[in-house]
């Protein structure tokens, strides 16, 4: 994320926004060097400063801060007439505003200021004029931040960097980018702060930091034992205090207010139907913020199909002061079970308004969670689900609770495959009103995903898996059954035949000459960097494999590639799988950012909701015929990076036989292929429409059609199931 993607307005009012939250919070966070001329100097000032600058110390930033002592007009006057010494004046006068009260969080957060002084982040100097005939007081206020992609936002304003000023005055401040028509106002007020650090401006004298004030503050504010990080500080306000949900005001895009909007007409009930990488998890919670200010009271229920993705929900819960209980199965924490315990009892007896939970699916069907929800009295409950499709489960459907008043469904593919059961029983909970429909190709067009090029790769069903697959279809076609409608259908002995029959696709052993081929020739042209590679969770079919030489029947793709790609290639390749901790993953993530792992070979992290910005270059073997996955999973690699202009997808297309070989059959020994190819077919058509090569693609599939064409329309495609 940089200043590009921050909604920022030209300006900030304090009759109208938070200019902290709205403004500050937001730009710190992804700032690597602040730069403020502040007016005045304070203890106060410094402890305002501590507000968002957690950011700016996770980018490793620095900050550069100009200050004036605060001097009356007698200290002025006394300077003329040189009754003073103006600088023992001024280190005096700076002194005596280190003597302000402070309560005990301020003076933890002046500890944290204190911190980075001595750690070298911020260094401060002092700006007062050269006092001659026309007497004043420097009182210039300006500031500059600049991104890791080297954006830059410069604000000039009337508010001083003082607890006052944020607080109780009404102040204001104008912003610039310069990656907008602004570029040399932001030009002219970096050149003018870097003229002023290095005491080059005219009429203005700028000095170090007194040593004198920096002992001073030392000595009575700083304790390196007892130092605590901005997070601990702020977790421990929110002990003294109910915490409610807050977002900054204009901080959610048109399309995602616009959709909040169209839930609200629908009495809070309703889904939002938003390609991956969109903002889901934000408008969700820009919805629960409207929902809240408009009611007396509210519990907020959010469950997540896996515990990392109640973990990414946390870091923007706790982001806008939601406060959640988080609970799960496998915490070894069970204090959650507690805390949830007493926040229904103080909600039900109207000691709290408002409370939040957030757990994963198998642990809201769980007998405790369960029975703990139905105890919440108050109607005023809103239920969020993320990836709801996966509700429709019998097992999951069973646990919906029709008491929540309040409903949202999240997913970018709501309706379930092969499944319009559950997707009818989905669309009664949540009601049939998409508040929003915003397809991944209106993502790429808007900017928020990037551009892609697509490369479909044929690969074929060697001897022995064309066999296999044949075998199974035949078996197939005989468990096919009709029901009391009339509708064929198969049974459940052909589901698992059918699952059966999709492991051999997915583990065709040529993918894996395939894909090494094309690694070669990628670590050829440009190296081989932010790369992933993506199995499925099968075994492969290689044969020169011999069971003698082996004490496991199956080999898993992922292990044969990985293999075989090391053997093949030397390169930095780490594996991704739900074997590795949270730990490991977070790891491996930043690894792959910082270039230290040149690739990834993954299973079902792009299904799980996994966050892999930074992947460029995604080879696809775990070709799936389902379109809610297939478009996930696209719509993962996809997502923004900073330095990131457009992604590549190797999607790995397998055929039942060599085009050659099946140009010469007859339409009999083709018919069996059909129902393979038309899916294979769906999802090129799909990936290509959206990428900037659909004419690469026309030759791939124009190969196909002049073989398959005649069959393809004369077939149905479940006539080959």
């Amino acid at each position: 994320m940089s200043f590009k993607d921050l909604p920022l307005k030209y300006t900030y009012r304090t009759s109208d926004d938070d200019v902290i939250n709205d403004f500050l919070v937001p730009c710190l966070n992804q700032c690597v060097m602040y730069k403020r001329a502040a007016g005045f100097f304070s203890s106060t000032a410094l402890v305002k400063l501590s507000q968002g600058i957690s950011g700016l110390i996770r980018n490793n930033g620095k900050m550069k801060l100009v200050v004036s002592p605060d001097l009356s007009n007698d200290d002025i006057e006394a300077i003329k007439k040189g009754y003073e010494n103006k600088e023992e004046l001024i280190t005096k006068r700076l002194l005596e505003s280190l003597d302000e009260e402070l309560t005990k969080t301020q003076k933890d957060r002046l500890n944290l200021m204190i911190s980075l002084i001595e750690r070298g982040i911020l260094d401060i100097k002092i700006a007062v004029l050269n006092y001659g005939s026309d007497i004043g007081m420097y009182h210039e206020k300006i500031g500059i931040m600049e991104d890791i992609e080297g954006n830059k936002i410069a604000f000039t304003g009337s508010y001083n960097e003082s607890l006052n000023s944020y607080v109780n005055n009404f102040e204001s401040l104008d912003v610039y980018t310069n990656y907008s028509q602004d570029f040399n106002r932001v030009y002219q007020k970096e050149k003018d702060f870097d003229r002023l650090w290095n005491n080059a401006t005219d009429k203005l004298k700028v000095v170090e930091f007194p040593i004198a004030v920096k002992e001073k503050l030392f000595k009575r504010y700083y304790n390196k034992e007892k130092l605590k990080s901005e997070e601990e500080i702020i977790k421990e306000e929110k002990q003294h205090r109910e915490i409610t949900p807050n977002m900054p005001s204009n901080f959610l895009r048109e399309y995602q207010t616009r959709a909040i909007d169209e839930w609200e007409k629908s009495n809070f009930v309703g889904i939002f139907d938003m390609a991956t990488g969109t903002g889901k998890t934000l408008t969700a919670l820009g919805a629960s913020i409207r929902l809240f200010n408009s009611k007396d009271s509210l519990a907020i229920i959010i469950i997540c199909p896996y515990t990392h993705l109640v973990e990414q929900w946390v870091e923007d819960l706790d982001n806008y002061d939601f406060n959640p209980i988080v609970g799960y199965g496998s915490m070894k924490n069970k204090k959650w079970q507690d805390k949830l315990k007493n926040q229904i009892m103080r909600f039900n007896l109207g000691t709290s308004k408002y409370f939040c939970f957030i757990t994963t699916n198998a642990t809201f069907k769980s007998s405790f969670v369960q029975d703990e929800l139905k105890k919440i009295e108050d109607k005023n409950v809103l239920f969020i689900a993320d990836e709801a499709h996966n509700l429709g489960a019998p097992n999951l459907l069973e646990k919906l609770n029709k008491k929540f008043k309040y409903r949202l469904a999240l997913s970018a593919t709501f309706e379930r495959y092969n499944d319009e059961y559950g997707t009818s029983e989905l669309l009664k909970y949540f009601g049939s009103n998409y508040c929003i429909h915003y397809s991944l190709k209106e993502a790429i067009k808007n900017g928020m995903l990037t551009e892609y090029y697509y490369y479909p790769v044929i690969t074929y069903l060697n001897e022995e898996e064309l066999d296999e697959y044949t075998y199974l279809t035949n078996r197939i076609r005989k468990c096919i059954v009709v029901d009391k409608s009339g509708k064929s259908k198969i049974n459940e002995i052909g589901k698992t035949l059918l699952l059966k029959r999709a492991k051999i696709v997915a583990g065709a052993y040529s993918k894996m000459t395939k894909v090494v081929s094309l690694l070669k020739k990628q670590n050829e042209e440009k190296g081989i960097y932010n790369t992933l590679i993506y199995c499925g969770a099968t075994t492969i079919n290689d044969p020169s494999f011999s069971e003698e030489d082996n004490d496991e029947d199956d080999i898993k793709q992922i292990d044969y590639l990985r293999a075989m790609i090391k053997d093949n290639i030397e390169l930095r390749l780490a594996k991704f799988t739900s074997t590795e901790t949270t730990e490991e993953r977070k790891y491996i993530k930043e690894q792959f950012i910082d270039k230290t792992i040149n690739a990834i070979i993954a299973i079902k992290c792009l299904d799980e909701g996994v966050n892999i910005p930074s992947i460029e270059t995604a080879y696809l073997l775990a070709s799936s015929t389902n379109p809610r996955e297939y478009v996930q999973r696209r719509g993962r690699v996809l997502r923004k990076f900073s330095g990131k202009q457009y992604s590549i997808i190797y999607d790995f297309i397998t055929l039942p036989r060599d085009l050659e070989i099946a140009s010469r059959l007859s339409e009999d020994d083709l018919k069996g292929d059909v129902g393979l190819v038309k899916k294979e077919l769906i999802r090129m058509e799909d990936f290509a429409s959206d990428a900037i090569n659909y004419s690469s693609y026309l030759e791939v599939t124009d190969s196909i059609k002049r073989i398959y064409g005649d069959l393809l329309n004369k077939y149905k495609e479940e006539d080959f199931e």
